[in-house]
């Protein structure tokens, strides 16, 4: 998906951070999810975090006096609530089917009498579909599921992304892109501390 996007630029300068940004994010919801998501779903995701993203310093007031915010500040909550129920449209069915095909990889080795170690590529939401709290004897709920989904997109697509931008800026051959210049920095390293 990186190198489409990155050959669907017109010539010239290409801004990677971005590119950068939506090829982990991918990975990611793949990690997640599974392969062989269509693009389209992906994107779809990628929206829904957007929004939830920029309305978050508009959503920050509402931690103050909920009570209280709750009755003057109706219209942002029931927005907040709006897009919380979209990120749940968006996530569940991916969770519903993956449990769907858990189950159903779970029946054909009982069938088969194999454990079918070789077959079965464990992703992030099956560890949670797995997930017994101790304390309450329970195995969590969609919500919390959504939630921890939720959670492992955003923190890997940021920390992952800004790792690569900086391994940009100290590599000198990736950000020329030319191999004649290896021994000369891209910056110094002073320059680089006011980065």
């Amino acid at each position: 998906m990186l190198v489409a996007e990155l050959k669907s630029q017109p010539g010239g300068a290409v801004r990677v951070v971005d590119h950068f940004r939506y090829a982990m994010f991918c990975l990611l919801v793949l990690m997640c999810f599974r392969d062989g998501l269509k693009e389209k779903q992906i994107k779809q995701i990628e929206g829904v975090q957007r929004q939830l993203l920029l309305g978050q310093w508009r959503f920050n007031v509402l931690n103050f006096w909920p009570r209280l915010s709750k009755l003057v500040l109706w219209k942002q909550w029931k927005e907040f609530y709006e897009l919380y129920e979209c990120r749940k449209q968006v996530l569940m069915p991916l969770i519903r089917a993956r449990l769907k095909a858990k189950r159903e990889q779970l029946s054909k080795v009982k069938e088969d009498g194999n454990d079918g170690d070789g077959d079965w590529i464990v992703l992030y939401v099956d560890t949670l579909l797995d997930v017994e709290l101790p304390e309450e004897k329970r195995k969590l709920e969609e919500d919390e599921i959504v939630s921890l989904s939720w959670e492992f997109l955003i923190a890997g697509t940021d920390s992952t992304s800004t790792a690569l931008q900086w391994i940009m800026v100290m590599q000198p051959t990736l950000k020329t892109g030319s191999l004649d210049q290896e021994d000369q920095p891209a910056f110094k390293l002073d320059e680089t501390e006011k980065l």
